[in-house]
Order: structure tokens, then sequence, then C-alpha cells
């Protein structure tokens, strides 16, 4: 039986999080336990299927296709009359009608698993994007915190326009570099996430909290809108090769 701690460092090497010094642990476990190293190999060829299956899309359409590709003849019965009274035979229209919901409802959930295979490189295209909606130069700067730690170095800005709050992150590091963001969704809306600079940088938005990696340097906004007006407060955790190193509470 493989341990948790190694099909988690399994999982971290698939999504290309795992630190040198883990990578090295990690095969040499793999080379000692030939059930990791067949779970690590079926994965690695799920994810490189998975990486290569082109995004489907279900037509809005598609009801109404598969309702008019019924031939409702071929089902139909004949009537017959008794006195004044008219009735179907056969429930074999009933059967038909069940049988194209089956296969309208299968190409849905198909449509829905491929749409959440091509996310799950974090593209988030509703809040991922590099053009504003409104003139970030018209923002005022109410607050700037240094980040000077052993593991990386930085800033990070707070900058607001009326209800509309950006928060502006440059993290500078040689090892694998997490940003934890949590806040309250009934205070804060997230809006937009902006990538600053050509790093190849994850980002994953969660149930009330945001989480942005990457294998080094990171440049990035993330755009909230204020729902209430207050002085709202965030949480930020900051990661180095998978260890936390910093937390604090931010007043927005």
């Amino acid at each position: 039986m493989i341990e948790k701690f190694y099909i988690e460092m399994i999982h971290k090497e698939i999504d290309g999080f795992i630190s040198e010094t883990e990578r090295k642990k990690l095969h040499r476990y793999l080379e000692t336990t030939s059930e990791a190293k067949k779970y690590y190999a079926q994965l690695s060829q799920t994810s490189e299927f998975l990486d290569k299956m082109p995004r489907l899309e279900a037509s809005p359409n598609i009801k109404k296709y598969v309702m008019n590709s019924i031939d409702v003849k071929r089902y139909a019965t004949s009537r017959k009359f008794f006195g004044n009274k008219s009735i179907l035979t056969k429930p074999v229209i009933k059967l038909a009608f069940a049988f194209s919901l089956g296969i309208l409802c299968g190409i849905f959930v198909y449509a829905g698993i491929l749409q959440q295979i091509s996310e799950r490189t974090a593209n988030n295209s509703d809040l991922y994007g590099s053009i504003g909606v409104i003139d970030t130069a018209k923002f005022e700067t109410v607050k700037e915190i240094p980040i000077v730690l052993p593991e990386l170095s930085g800033t990070l800005a707070v900058k607001r326009l009326g209800n509309n709050i950006d928060i502006q992150t440059i993290l500078n590091s040689q090892q694998p570099t997490e940003m934890l963001i949590e806040y309250d969704e009934s205070f804060l809306k997230l809006v937009r996430f902006t990538l600053a600079n050509s790093t190849k940088t994850f980002f994953d938005p969660g149930e009330k909290n945001v989480r942005i990696s990457s294998g080094g340097d990171m440049q990035f906004t993330l755009s909230f809108t204020d729902v209430h007006i207050e002085n709202d407060i965030i949480a930020v955790k900051l990661f180095s090769d998978g260890r936390l190193i910093d937390a604090q509470e931010i007043s927005l």
C-alpha cells in the first residue's frame, strides 16, 4: 500500500509543484516500491492524455438536435376507438422519449467532464486577464508592505478607487513560491486576476480563498469589489518550497 505522504508527492510531481529535494526523495521511494512506481506511471500517462485532449463545449441547440433526430412515426402506435373514447395502445412513445432524454443527459455530462478537464490548468477565463476595466492610474495606494524574508523578497501594495480594490504583488525567489489569500466572500468579491510577468504561474480560486503559485518569481494583481465598504481584512500566507514562512492579516 502506498503511503499517503508519497501519494501527495506524486501529485505535486505531476502538477509541477515539487521541489528538487522532494523529487529526489520521491524517486528513491519509487525505485523501492513497485506499486507506487506503477501508480506514478499511470498518473503521468493520464495527465499527458488529458493535456492533449481538445476542449469540447455543448452546443446551446443540442437539445433541439437530439429531439429532431427522433423518428416519432417509427414509435407511434395506431389509435383504437371504443365508442367515443380513444387510447394509445403501448407506451412505446414514452420509451423513446426516455431513451432520448438519457442520450441528452449523457452528452451534457460528457461535455461537463471535458470542460473540467480543460480547466485543470487553472485558466479561469472569467477571472484571468491582462486588461482591466478600470484605469489603474486612478487608484490610490493606501498601503504598501515590504516583504523581506530569507527565502524571498518583494512588496505587496493595496490600492483603492471607491469600492474597487487592487492588491499588487511582486515576489522574487529562486524556489517554488506560493501565496494563499483568505477573505470573507460576504464583504469582498474577486473579479479579476492579472499576470504582470511571463513566469508560469498557477491561479486557483477557491471558496473564501485564492491560491497563486509558481516556480520562482511572481508579479500579479488581484482585483476585488468591496461589497460592504468597511475595514475589510484579508489573511496572507506565504510558502516557500512547500513550507509556511510568513502569515499576517492586512486591513484594506
